[in-house]
């Protein structure tokens, strides 16, 4: 690998760290989606048990 300038190594870690960035969001959404679910899934067991 040949060496880099300052500016490639800063947009690469730039573009490393949105990637991290990027994924953490879409973790962050996948777990309340999660929580979302299955706070409607508990809901409507109460719904079906109080009929």
């Amino acid at each position: 690998m040949k060496d880099l300038s300052v500016e490639e190594k800063n947009s690469i870690l730039k573009e490393e760290h949105m990637n991290v960035y990027t994924l953490d969001i879409m973790y962050q959404k996948k777990l309340l989606i999660l929580k979302l679910s299955e706070i409607e899934n508990h809901t409507k067991l109460i719904v079906l048990g109080g009929l």
